[in-house]
């Protein structure tokens, strides 16, 4: 059984854990709503944890935005998605070329690492070339 998670711990909300998670075929599925067990560095043992999506294959390079939301990579999908603050799911960047690990610099511009078939870079991907 694969069961592949991802947790991220909003520092401004310490007992807020959230969960995107990739199962292998017949995983069950995860519950809607948790404990966390310890995880040193990550998460405090005993914290809420919410279980947003799940179904994602290849997450990688989760980041906070300002208004609330985070976005990550979908690698085998070649995308990027975006979960706001109310839990809405929704395709932030499509044809994103294998990114994964992922950051805003202070102009707003989305920095992240690419591997595509063969070879590997770093590229800006948002906003869009003009």
């Amino acid at each position: 059984m694969r069961f592949r998670a991802l947790f991220v711990a909003m520092a401004c909300v310490p007992v807020l854990a959230v969960v995107i998670s990739g199962q292998g075929r017949g995983a069950p599925p995860p519950a809607t709503d948790t404990i966390a067990p310890d995880i040193a560095g990550v998460v405090a043992g005993g914290s809420k944890v919410h279980v947003i999506k799940d179904g994602f294959n290849g997450t990688e390079g989760t980041i906070a935005l300002p208004d609330g939301s985070v976005i990550f990579s979908e690698t085998t999908a070649n995308r990027t998605i975006k979960i706001d603050k109310d839990d809405n799911v929704s395709t932030f960047l499509e044809n994103t070329n294998g990114s994964n690990g992922m950051f805003f610099d202070k102009e707003g511009r989305l920095f992240v690492t690419q591997v595509p078939f063969g070879s590997s870079g770093i590229a800006i991907i948002y906003p869009p070339a003009a």
